[in-house]
């Protein structure tokens, strides 16, 4: 498979860059092959340079990072890593100066020498960043209305690439709401189009419930063009295996329930409430079964005198068991905090206790200052906050 590796001017360090060899690009910043990469990070030395670089996606593994307090700053150091599908280009002896080039500039650049045809008979590829919501018993957003951002924010806030908001109705079970992921899902990430994919709380059920159940089907490839009701016609009549997706990024994530819901404290009577549940949560699909797409799990601590309940460090509504990601419930808390099963690590790995997360499930962000509750207020607040930031740097 050709592809491209990333060969900026400064040495490699173990926590930006898989070390593999020859080195790969991290694994979020790692796309489909073929690719053009552009390192334009001023830490790097001018000039700028367009070189050959190779992308193993999907078998890459994610960056290592032991400390989750620069975690951040770390990943900053690969931010400029810009890459765009469908242009191959494999011919080392094709150097190109830039200076804080965009990707756009880049593609029109390469175009404009001759060297690189566009694509004929496929429409270039778009990039798409999906938002999808959790439970919301109260005031309904608009399903089908891909702009309506009011379970978030403001829709002129910056959240990714082309952001569309894929609602639902917050309160029914994920099993019959799911037609309308799916439905966002054919629209903007099949075809030559991809997906980015940011959730919050139950929305982590449903992203993980359409990869785990439906993932794996044929899916009509179609034009990114909905009707009211939020569905897009075909393209052209073929078909495709699942979906477009790079990666998801995952803000208080559901996945794993609440004992909120097992004890009854929501005190309401909507379906989505049952489906909550510890044990129905981690039962309703295989939660490994991401078709090898990452989860990076952001999990929130700041918790409050009614969340005293649930087990280990929580956001209010749910503990880190499920917002991280682990295969078992129990109680799993900051590193040094006492009167827990164990300690929550960042990446892939266990629990300091053993316990291990569900495949491809990455912890991006341990909240350590326990500063981050679990709910957007309309504002992008809360752990949602540094998921959407993700998603502006990044989603690209």
């Amino acid at each position: 498979m050709s592809g491209l590796w990333c060969n900026p001017t400064r040495s490699q360090s173990p926590h930006s860059f898989v070390q593999t060899s020859p080195p790969y690009i991290p694994a979020k910043k790692c796309r489909e092959p073929p690719t053009i990469v552009a390192c334009d990070k001023a830490q790097f030395a001018l000039p700028y340079v367009i070189r050959p670089v190779r992308c193993s996606c999907p078998h890459v593994l994610p960056e290592t990072r032991d400390d989750p307090a620069d975690s951040q700053q770390r990943r900053a150091g690969v931010r400029d890593c810009i890459v765009s599908q469908k242009f191959g280009l494999t011919s080392p002896a094709f150097p190109v100066l830039i200076e804080r080039m965009k990707r756009a500039t880049i593609i029109s650049a390469i175009f404009a020498t001759g060297l690189v045809a566009a694509p004929s008979g496929e429409a270039m590829a778009t990039n798409y960043s999906l938002w999808i919501h959790g439970r919301n018993p109260g005031t309904a957003t608009q399903k089908g209305n891909y702009a309506d951002f009011s379970y978030w924010g403001s829709s002129s806030t910056a959240a990714g690439v082309n952001k569309k908001a894929v609602n639902w109705d917050g309160k029914s079970t994920i099993g019959t709401s799911n037609g309308g992921i799916r439905d966002a899902l054919d629209c903007y990430c099949t075809g030559s189009n991809w997906c980015y994919i940011a959730v919050h709380s139950a929305g982590n059920l449903q992203i993980g419930y359409a990869l785990a159940m439906y993932g794996g089907s044929a899916r009509y490839k179609k034009n990114p063009t909905p009707n009211s009701s939020g569905v897009c016609g075909n393209k052209d009549g073929t078909t495709q295996t699942g979906w477009n997706i790079k990666w998801v990024d995952v803000a208080s994530g559901g996945g794993g329930g609440s004992e909120l819901a097992d004890l009854g404290e929501w005190a309401v009577s909507d379906a989505l409430t049952g489906d909550l549940k510890t044990a129905k949560a981690r039962a309703l699909y295989n939660h490994n079964t991401t078709r090898s797409k990452y989860f990076y799990m952001y999990a929130g601590a700041k918790g409050t005198l009614y969340s005293g309940i649930l087990p280990g460090q929580d956001d209010e509504a749910l503990p880190y068991h499920s917002t991280s990601g682990v295969s078992v419930t129990g109680s799993f808390c900051n590193s040094g905090d006492w009167f827990c099963d164990g300690s929550l690590t960042t990446g892939t790995g266990a629990t300091s206790n053993g316990k291990t997360k569900w495949s491809y499930h990455y912890v991006d962000i341990i909240d350590t200052s326990e500063s981050y509750n679990h709910y957007a207020n309309g504002a992008w607040s809360g752990i949602i906050g540094p998921v959407r930031a993700d998603m502006a740097a990044y989603a690209l």
